[in-house]
């Protein structure tokens, strides 16, 4: 047997079913993008605003300031500059620049098929989760939007690949420095970037299986190579200001999603009267604090009053914050993608934060009023593919609870613990998007398993017959 000749077709094989993974993926995110999203004014509202606003700033000016003039700090400039870049290829042109990042999310089933390989060392899984991931609503929905979740993602596994070379290598340095390389970029596109790296750092110490002095090397490089890369970014924002921060979301995003919503469970009143009694509060401090200093505040100075009075106000009602903290964490873990499409099809329009029921909770998502009867069937799939996600983690957890103290195994629930874990303050299916690989692979599981079962089944009764 001409062993040379059987590696070449095998190679070959796989070559040519990754491209049509890739062409297939492509085609159904940009027909879903036409069906779902093209000429919704609503893709360039809210966050997407800010982005395209300072992509455009970027192409004319050179540099990542507003249409004023000032330098910018609200954002990380992250996304801004890939979308900058696809401005500067197709024109500042939305939609075309939508569809070539749809292109670069088709890639994304690659990814996953290798990461799963290279975890799991199971072809069949790594191929049902690369398939599912074509086909997954979270996938389709945020490659075409004007938001991070999809850059962050994709960059995101590149990440968890490198993650996983420096376990097999041992914390070879190589491998340490660029999983920090791949960290360090993570950091400039999504405000969780620099929150994960404590957690790597002791995971490394904990459980890469190692040497003291490699655990510690690996570490150091890891942290020395991401200080290099997001050092840039505060070592502008400390010039331009004096102080050292990545951007000045916190605070607002505290205020508004956490503070206000706690004092309004805290007080018994709705979410609009709390906002108005916090941000009277508010503006009294800020005109006691110019007055007594003599000087405007700085946009970092009002975050930092804005976080120091959301922390205020959680140690006023704490019941009420953990009680808000975990709700948040369960929608994260539980809710659906689907939901920014019914937000898109209203045309922006956020439901209020004020208590509604469950009945009428539900029948927002079951019972949908909708100009796009289209995404009534995107709904139910997407409650599908959560069922079979918790099937299939149930079923792994009852057959692989002896190796929960594998690096692989901490790796993965340490990665999903950690972003459902910061999404306390405000409870998105969005913000689990980087982790959505592992919903897949636990669906695919199911899948794998239940097929499986059913050929037992279907053989075992031929036999009896």
């Amino acid at each position: 047997m001409n062993t040379t000749n059987t590696f070449t077709q095998r190679k070959w094989f796989l070559e040519r079913s990754d491209a049509a993974l890739f062409l297939i993926a492509a085609l159904v995110q940009v027909l879903f993008f036409y069906c779902f999203l093209y000429g919704n004014a609503t893709v360039t509202m809210f966050d997407s605003g800010h982005y395209h606003t300072a992509a455009i700033s970027l192409l004319k000016n050179g540099c990542y300031v507003s249409a004023d003039g000032a330098p910018l700090f609200y954002r990380l400039p992250g996304y801004s500059v890939f979308l900058a870049a696809l401005y500067a290829l197709v024109g500042v042109n939305v939609w075309k620049a939508l569809l070539l990042q749809i292109l670069l999310a088709a890639t994304i089933p690659l990814l996953i098929k290798r990461f799963v390989l290279a975890l799991t060392q199971r072809s069949d899984l790594a191929r049902i989760t690369s398939w599912l991931s074509v086909i997954a609503p979270g996938y389709m929905i945020f490659s075409g939007l004007l938001l991070t979740d999809m850059l962050f993602a994709w960059l995101f596994l590149f990440f968890c690949i490198a993650i996983l070379r420096m376990i097999d290598r041992g914390g070879t340095l190589g491998a340490a420095a660029g999983a920090g390389f791949l960290l360090g970029l993570l950091s400039l596109i999504r405000p969780v970037g620099h929150l994960l790296l404590p957690f790597l750092l002791l995971f490394i110490v904990l459980f890469l299986q190692a040497s003291w002095v490699r655990k510690f090397t690996a570490a150091a490089a890891l942290g020395g190579v991401w200080a290099l890369v997001a050092g840039s970014w505060l070592l502008r924002n400390f010039l331009l200001t004096g102080f050292v921060f990545f951007h000045t979301l916190p605070g607002p995003h505290f205020i508004n999603h956490v503070a206000v919503r706690v004092a309004s469970m805290g007080k018994g009143v709705t979410y609009d009267q709390a906002k108005g009694g916090v941000y009277r509060r508010l503006q009294e401090k800020t005109e006691a604090s110019i007055k007594s200093s003599d000087k405007q505040f700085s946009e970092i100075e009002r975050c930092q009053l804005f976080e120091r009075e959301a922390v205020a106000i959680i140690k006023q009602y704490p019941k009420e914050f953990m009680y808000l903290s975990i709700i948040n964490c369960f929608k994260t873990m539980c809710a659906l993608y689907s939901s920014e499409l019914l937000v898109i099809d209203a045309q922006g329009y956020l439901p209020s934060y004020d208590r509604k029921g469950l009945i009428s909770t539900v029948k927002r998502f079951l019972w949908p009023t909708v100009g796009n009867r289209w995404i009534i069937a995107v709904i139910y799939f997407e409650i599908l593919l959560l069922l079979l996600t918790a099937f299939g983690a149930c079923l792994a957890a009852m057959r692989y609870w002896r190796y929960f103290f594998n690096p692989r195994v901490m790796l993965v629930l340490g990665l999903i613990g950690f972003f459902i874990g910061i999404s306390f303050a405000c409870g998105y299916a969005r913000l689990r998007l980087s982790v959505e690989l592992f919903y897949l692979l636990a669906a695919a599981y199911a899948l794998n398993d239940l097929w499986l079962w059913r050929k037992s089944y279907v053989f075992s009764d031929e036999r009896k017959k």
